[in-house]
């Protein structure tokens, strides 16, 4: 009797740490997840920023062929 209670409470206590191990991922699965999100947010800001670079520099590029072309005239 006092084996089968000790073997019980030590598979209690398995148990428990099981779940706190598993409450543990829990949390850590939550927090990368809100990391790649962050990510993915910052990286589409980046996108648009380089989009408003890129947009820019071909806007002045474009202005600066139209004046030599206008200056070889």
């Amino acid at each position: 009797m006092r084996h089968t209670q000790s073997s019980l409470e030590s598979h209690l206590e398995r148990v428990r740490e099981l779940e706190e191990a598993t409450a543990e991922q829990e949390v850590t699965k939550r927090e990368v997840k809100a990391l790649k999100e962050e990510m993915e947010a910052r990286r589409l800001e980046i996108d648009v920023e380089r989009a408003k670079v890129e947009e820019k520099v071909r806007q002045e590029v474009e202005q600066v062929q139209r004046g030599r072309s206008f200056g070889r005239n």
